[in-house]
């Protein structure tokens, strides 16, 4: 769990109600929402109903095998003979460290379980100037992992980072985002996404443009690592 959750009445017992029920040899993924007590800003509002850039369990089912790219450690559990079994965490990145390990499990059969019954509230009142930062080194630590396994590249966006990689069509899009999200725009942008004249749509295009942007950039321009 995270230090910046918070844990549902029930939340343990669940976990453990889903290992009964399913045996030792699985992962569970418990639910996320947004806690009352953050203040709903326009940035805070689209990290909650429009991005998949946080938490990516929006249509997800009781039950469902998730993916291993909706893994998240503020609210899992797995057994720890497992994550043994999968090498454990990469001690070398900061973010994309629980991508990873569900990478693995999956690599290895492990079912990752969604359980939203096993809830927390997630209390961080983030602004946007926090979450460029954060997408500067997650960027840097998906290049990082991509590097070392090529089947990473996707997932981890790090493909998006090279311009000329993809079909035309690829191509034409990541031409065009460089040409709207770019080191001279960003200022320009992030001044004009918090307007409360622009509808909240425009808003959202605008917020997602500049996290994507981030961490391209980061990738991009993160040196090789063995």
């Amino acid at each position: 769990m995270g230090d910046d959750v918070i844990a549902s009445e029930r939340l343990l017992e669940i976990h453990l109600k889903t290992y009964e029920t399913m045996g030792p040899n699985i992962a569970v993924q418990g639910g996320v929402r947004l806690a009352s007590s953050v203040p709903m800003t326009r940035f805070v509002r689209y990290l909650d109903k429009r991005s998949a850039a946080q938490f990516q369990l929006g249509n997800a089912r009781p039950g469902d095998v998730l993916p291993f790219f909706s893994f998240y450690t503020c609210n899992c559990s797995v057994p720890r003979e497992l994550v043994e079994a999968c090498g454990g965490f990469p001690q070398d990145v900061v973010y994309y460290d629980d991508t990873f390990l569900g990478w693995m499990l999956e690599r290895k059969g492990i079912p990752i379980i969604y359980e939203p019954l096993a809830e927390v509230q997630h209390d961080h009142a983030q602004t946007l100037d926090e979450f460029l930062l954060r997408q500067r080194q997650a960027g840097k630590d998906a290049a990082i992992l991509a590097a070392r396994h090529s089947e990473l590249r996707k997932p981890l966006r790090v493909d998006q980072a090279a311009l000329f990689e993809g079909n035309v069509w690829e191509i034409a899009k990541k031409v065009v985002k460089m040409l709207l999200f770019n080191r001279w725009t960003v200022r320009i942008l992030k001044k004009m996404s918090e307007s409360r004249v622009l509808p909240f749509t425009v808003s959202s295009i605008i917020f997602s443009g500049l996290i994507g942007y981030e961490h391209r950039a980061a990738a991009r321009r993160q040196k090789p690592r063995a």
